[in-house]
């Protein structure tokens, strides 16, 4: 993976989004006419759409809550299913 975005495979694609990190990366799993999105540190918990807030521990927040906010409006639009490392109590959110 020496680009900003592409396919791993044809089910799965990734994109390099900065925000959390410099080289922070996000990744898509389609298949089935599913999709399931994984936003790793940028997006490690449901309550991320709750509070719409640029968080300091990011190396970009603005731009982490722009993708945050982006990715939450296509998530209800395309019905993802995203994946939560750091939610406890909803580890998975179907829209």
């Amino acid at each position: 993976m020496d680009q900003n975005s592409g396919e791993i495979t044809e089910e799965i694609s990734f994109e390099v989004t900065g925000g959390h990190s410099p080289f922070h990366q996000v990744f898509w799993i389609k298949e089935a006419g599913e999709t399931v999105f994984y936003g790793a540190d940028n997006l490690p918990q449901s309550t991320y759409f709750k509070y719409h807030l640029a968080y300091k521990s990011d190396f970009d927040g603005k731009k982490a809550l722009q993708d945050r906010i982006k990715w939450e409006k296509q998530a209800k639009e395309e019905n993802w299913k995203i994946l939560f490392y750091h939610d406890m109590e909803y580890p998975i959110l179907s829209f």
